[in-house]
């Protein structure tokens, strides 16, 4: 039995092969059997990518009518013996302090690295985490 991701993909590689022969006039079905539908959501997105020329067509972000329903898995959490392991194998204090933040707090990468000292009020316990763009390796 295949996954739903699989199914899904070879879903998609259909598709995309009725494509093809539908452009090179080889298929004279009509249209793709396996339909696709506007997708809205994708059009909303800000940071899509856009063609760079100006006489290029828009794209419209298209999705397949007919696809399996696929449920994202969660992330697992580490386990205590690998933290305990990771934990003895740093050095630093600050590199376990980041490590002990992530692991207490919750807090990804990305908001660990980005935090500055102002960001830390050590009488109240609490740490503000704030979006950043101006990170030197450009970490978000």
């Amino acid at each position: 039995m295949l996954s739903a991701k699989t199914c899904n993909r070879v879903l998609a590689a259909v598709s995309s092969f009725f494509e093809f022969l539908i452009s090179v006039e080889r298929y004279r079905g009509g249209d793709n059997p396996i339909g696709t539908v506007a997708d809205q959501a994708a059009v909303r997105v800000p940071g899509r990518y856009r063609p760079p020329l100006v006489t290029s067509r828009p794209q419209r972000p298209v999705r397949r009518a007919l696809r399996v329903k696929t449920v994202e898995a969660l992330p697992r959490p580490m386990s205590v013996d690998t933290y305990g392991a990771l934990l003895a194998v740093l050095r630093t204090r600050r590199d376990r302090a980041l490590l002990e933040l992530m692991w207490e707090g919750g807090l990804r990468p990305g908001e660990v690295l980005g935090l500055r000292l102002e960001d830390i009020s050590y009488g109240q316990r609490r740490i503000v985490v704030r979006h950043r763009n101006d990170h030197p390796a450009g970490v978000r």
